[in-house]
């Protein structure tokens, strides 16, 4: 018996009903509760009884796994930054009162600026390459499904005077 095709090439009408479920709906619109509860879940789920959970508990496993894999070299904020006595930080005037109950973790703050570089670093000089090899070569066509179709309006001569090259630009 001869085995089955796991997989098939997309067809035309197969990609240009992806299109139309993208352009539906922004994706930072369509995906906004889900990155709202992952930041939550990878700020460590900080006041857990007051936080009513807004997806079903199968998406909070799967952050968990995230946080584990994925987000495993991202520190907690808690690791990060402590905080030796809340009501002096609310009543300090200056940076050095500020400073005084403040502690910083320098190796976890270095940790998610190094983290930081990098997302920089690949948006400025690898996603132009990537998007191209998409065959997505239009940035207006890329900031609609991101963002939306008034943000795109609204920002048309910023986009279609940037190139690929420079994505920070056009999303600045």
């Amino acid at each position: 018996m001869s085995r089955i095709k796991d997989t098939r090439e997309p067809s035309l009408s197969d990609k240009e009903t992806a299109r139309e479920l993208f352009y539906a709906a922004p994706l930072v619109e369509r995906g906004k509760p889900i990155f709202t509860e992952l930041i939550w879940v990878l700020l460590g789920c900080e006041d857990l009884d007051q936080h009513g959970k807004t997806l079903p508990d199968y998406c909070y496993n799967i952050f968990e796994v995230f946080q584990k894999t994925y987000f495993k070299g991202f520190p907690l904020v808690s690791e990060t930054v402590q905080i030796a006595n809340q009501a002096e930080l609310e009543s300090a005037k200056t940076i050095e009162a500020a400073k005084k109950v403040v502690r910083l973790d320098w190796k976890n703050l270095g940790r998610i600026f190094g983290i930081a570089a990098r997302c920089f670093r690949y948006a400025e000089l690898e996603a132009g390459e990537d998007l191209k090899s998409e065959e997505i070569d239009d940035p207006k066509k890329i900031c609609t499904v991101v963002f939306e179709k008034q943000w795109v309006r609204e920002n048309h001569a910023k986009i279609i005077s940037e190139s690929f090259e420079q994505p920070k630009k056009i999303c600045a």
